[in-house]
């Protein structure tokens, strides 16, 4: 992105980063997660069990992901000690593939 095409953009508060952004939504879908898995599958209640998936832009970079990484390691959702698979980042032109290959 050219120089004059950042000036309309406009600049984090204070002390926020892009992960800690990411990570405010994310906590919200963590929780509606919590709450909707062990009513639709009641066998399903260990939270420290549950495996994410994200969707990301296919153009993203390596270090876009990781900041997506970041953001789920700020809710809790994973911890950096997890295995990679705990959280699987995959492009969205990838994820129906992945999701109908489970059906």
């Amino acid at each position: 992105m050219a120089r004059q095409d950042c000036q309309d953009l406009h600049k984090l508060a204070y002390n926020m980063t892009l992960a800690k952004i990411i990570s405010c939504y994310l906590k919200i879908m963590r929780k509606a997660i919590h709450k909707l898995i062990p009513e639709l599958y009641t066998t399903c209640t260990k939270h420290a069990k549950y495996r994410y998936c994200m969707s990301v832009p296919t153009i993203w970079s390596k270090e876009s992901k990781n900041i997506m990484r970041e953001a789920a390691i700020m809710t809790g959702s994973i911890t950096r000690y997890n295995k990679p698979e705990k959280l699987s980042i995959v492009d969205e032109a990838v994820a129906p593939f992945l999701y109908s290959e489970r059906m």
